[in-house]
């Protein structure tokens, strides 16, 4: 009986199978050979090397993911859209840990697949920040943020990053949280956005009090208070902060809230 012809999708999907199997370290010409059943120069006809197969492969699975982000955030917006995008990205990485790391891979320029899959994901993560008014420069390096956090924490979790017994789910739905926040408050914070600050010195007023954005945009009270004995220490307590801890600290040092 012959053999099925073999084809460059039927190759690229062989490499996925030996990817998922042994992980990418080990994925080589002669394996995928083995597992499609033809002699390794054969191959030569789908792809010139063993890059790029590898190419292929890193535009077929950045497709999947560029697919999943897509459809998790279709009709939803602002912070809606960035917690369904988020977890949407932490199942993939979970369900696919060895092929996770190949969506990392920058796009061939010569590789229209690859290109489309890596426009769709960027594309699915700038629709979900138009909800906050993020587009143009601000939307790019809110992206570059978000991918980074996203990344880093599944990165760590797929390759056991995380020992401790706390539950690894609930960190990273804190994560999410602290994105939001941070989304939320962006144009604030924007380097030729000035914020107005109500200042005063404690070593003369013995009193000095300023004020933190929440996500939604109202204000949490910081309060610096002079300790009954001179000290070059204050003692810093931030109010109505259902996060906030009582710590010390100088007192040039600022107080930094994310409060839900």
């Amino acid at each position: 009986m012959p053999r099925p012809r073999l084809s460059t999708a039927a190759v690229v999907s062989a490499a996925l199978e030996l990817v998922d199997e042994q992980g990418s370290g080990d994925l080589t010409l002669a394996a995928v050979a083995r597992r499609t059943g033809v002699a390794t120069p054969s191959l030569y006809k789908h792809v010139r090397s063993l890059e790029a197969l590898q190419q292929k492969v890193s535009a077929r699975v950045t497709a999947e993911l560029a697919n999943a982000l897509s459809s998790a955030v279709a009709g939803r917006s602002g912070p809606d859209a960035v917690q369904s995008l988020a977890r949407a990205y932490r199942d993939y990485a979970l369900s696919h840990p060895r092929r996770y790391p190949l969506t990392q891979r920058v796009p061939d320029s010569q590789d229209p697949e690859h290109v489309a899959a890596a426009e769709l994901a960027v594309q699915t993560v700038f629709a979900a920040l138009r909800g906050y008014g993020l587009a143009g420069d601000e939307a790019i390096h809110a992206t570059r943020v978000a991918r980074s956090a996203l990344h880093g924490f599944v990165s760590l979790e797929v390759n056991g990053g995380f020992g401790l017994p706390q539950d690894v789910g609930r960190s990273f739905e804190r994560l999410v949280r602290a994105l939001q926040v941070a989304l939320g408050d962006w144009i604030a914070q924007r380097d030729d956005v000035a914020v107005p600050r109500r200042r005063s010195h404690p070593a003369r007023k013995g009193l000095h009090t300023t004020m933190a954005r929440s996500s939604a945009g109202s204000a949490r009270s910081i309060t610096l208070s002079k300790p009954a004995r001179a000290s070059r220490r204050w003692v810093t307590m931030i109010t109505d902060c259902p996060l906030a801890e009582r710590t010390r600290s100088p007192i040039t040092a600022s107080a930094v809230v994310w409060s839900r």
